[in-house]
């Protein structure tokens, strides 16, 4: 009788997927498609454009009222004003991740379908970290 992995290889290329051999106990999974991989690339990108933009949006207008106000009150330095902007954007901008994730999702725009295995893939993560870094360098 068959074994479970290779009725899994051989349905995963009956259905068309590359299947990975070259990794020792990944010869059964089936390799995400490039439109599963582009689809996670965007989706990972998206929240970090909104992070990016609020999170110097608000660095910028609240390291200005610091140093308009606390910095000369306290007689702090620019870059303080600055330090202390930041992490208030910072604290900002997680919470702008998850809205602008629903606001995507209502969009159309979702991860798609991936089981653990194929998340933990190499490519998979690559076009996901991908994703985000692209996603945080427009942002910003």
């Amino acid at each position: 009788a068959p074994s479970a992995t290779a009725t899994t290889a051989a349905s995963a290329a009956a259905a068309g997927h590359e299947v990975l051999g070259s990794i020792p106990g990944l010869a059964s999974i089936a390799e995400p498609t490039q439109a599963q991989l582009r689809m996670l690339g965007l989706a990972s990108a998206l929240p970090f454009v909104g992070f990016g933009f609020l999170d110097n949006f608000l660095m910028i207008l609240f390291g200005e009222f610091i140093d308009n106000t606390l910095c000369v009150f306290f007689s702090f330095s620019t870059m303080a004003a600055a330090a202390i902007g930041n992490t208030i954007s910072d604290a900002a901008g997680i919470f702008s991740g998850g809205a602008v994730e629903e606001l995507a999702t209502r969009c159309g725009v979702k991860e798609p379908p991936l089981s653990p295995e194929q998340k933990r893939l190499r490519r998979t993560k690559v076009w996901q970290y991908t994703g985000q870094v692209i996603g945080i360098v427009v942002g910003c």
